[in-house]
């Protein structure tokens, strides 16, 4: 096990680099670095391609020379004295990139999506459906004709073999981190946990640098305000190990039920909202966490935020996905972010404290 000792505190390995991904500290000369991270907790939303762009390559050998210099001597009149020169400039710029929008084909380079490499499983259903799609194709597209249904029937056994593969190479990493644990894995299983869309925490976004995240800025230099961000920031990044995440690992041969209340999977949601042996800790803290919000943002607020247990978890990880928290004094961030610290803290010492007490009977 590798421990790192800073600001009077001996971390592990994991909780120290959670540690140095919110703060921004340096580990080489140990100096404070003002980062924000602004944390979008996306609510029961799936993981999508949206945001990834379709790269294509502009082939000027084939470029309509007449079209390109006709579609710029239109737009130059937009140039004119009274602007600025930046003004002029930006103006320029887009008239040609319209000119080569117009004028110029272009060819896809990198489609959207990640990177996939096909096996040779895959790679012969996708031939065959290719087959079969082109037979089907010649004869018209007839709705129900036997190649329709051979088509129907190939795409299945495709996405069938797509899906094992996945299994596969799932089960591959958690080998690896239970096998031989490292920093790498680590970064890994950070990032495939950013990505899940059945997860309340499914992205991180760094959108603005400038300042620390509130997880650190509201905390004092105490040890225990310390403990207490660390924790949360686990939870924040999908990394707080609870009992669906020892399922996962263990190749499915843990059992992902809560150890403390047998009633459903332990995972983050069950932790934070559900779990009845938590229910006086959770009520103690919760309550004045509950007040505060209510005081802002009123009574029909809360009732139309809080009625589902996914936006109470964003509110304990994140409440600056809510556009009627957005805009919040200071102190009001301040009080907001050290009462959802403080209950993140305390549900987790009453967890670990009764799954030790379960362990020695």
């Amino acid at each position: 096990m590798i421990l790192y000792y800073h600001a009077g505190v001996l971390w592990e390995e994991g909780d120290f680099l959670n540690f140095v991904l919110c703060t921004g500290v340096s580990c080489s000369k140990q100096e404070a670095v003002n980062i924000k991270h602004n944390i979008a907790v996306p609510l029961l939303e799936k993981f999508s391609n949206q945001n990834k762009k379709t790269v294509q390559r502009l082939k000027w050998n084939e470029i309509d020379e007449q079209l390109y210099r006709d579609t710029i001597s239109e737009k130059l009149s937009d140039i004119r004295e009274d602007k600025t020169t930046s003004e002029n400039i930006k103006t320029l710029t887009s008239i040609l990139l319209k000119a080569s929008h117009l004028a110029v084909p272009s060819k896809i380079t990198k489609l959207k999506g990640p990177k996939w490499k096909a096996s040779p499983k895959v790679r012969k259903h996708l031939k065959t459906c290719k087959q079969l799609y082109s037979k089907w194709k010649a004869l018209g597209k007839p709705e129900n004709h036997q190649s329709k249904q051979d088509l129907k029937s190939e795409k299945k056994k495709l996405r069938s073999q797509q899906r094992q593969e996945q299994a596969t190479d799932r089960r591959k990493l958690y080998e690896q981190i239970m096998d031989n644990p490292s920093s790498e894995l680590f970064f890994k299983l950070i990032n495939r946990n950013k990505s899940k869309s059945k997860t309340e925490t499914s992205g991180l976004e760094i959108d603005e640098i400038g300042t620390v995240h509130p997880v650190w800025e509201s905390a004092s230099q105490s040890l225990l305000d310390v403990r207490k961000s660390m924790i949360k920031a686990r939870m924040l990044t999908g990394t707080y190990l609870v009992q669906a995440d020892k399922y996962k690992f263990s190749q499915y041969k843990i059992n992902a039920t809560c150890l403390l209340c047998q009633r459903e999977d332990e995972d983050l949601t069950h932790v934070l909202t559900f779990c009845p042996a938590l229910r006086e800790t959770r009520m103690k803290y919760f309550l004045p966490l509950k007040i505060l919000v209510t005081n802002i943002i009123g009574c029909k607020g809360w009732e139309q935020l809080f009625n589902i247990n996914q936006n109470i978890v964003a509110l304990l990880l994140d409440f600056s996905v809510f556009h009627s928290m957005q805009n919040l004094s200071k102190t009001q961030k301040m009080n907001v972010e050290s009462l959802t610290r403080d209950f993140c803290y305390k549900i987790h010492i009453c967890r670990l404290q009764l799954l030790k007490n379960l362990e020695n009977k």
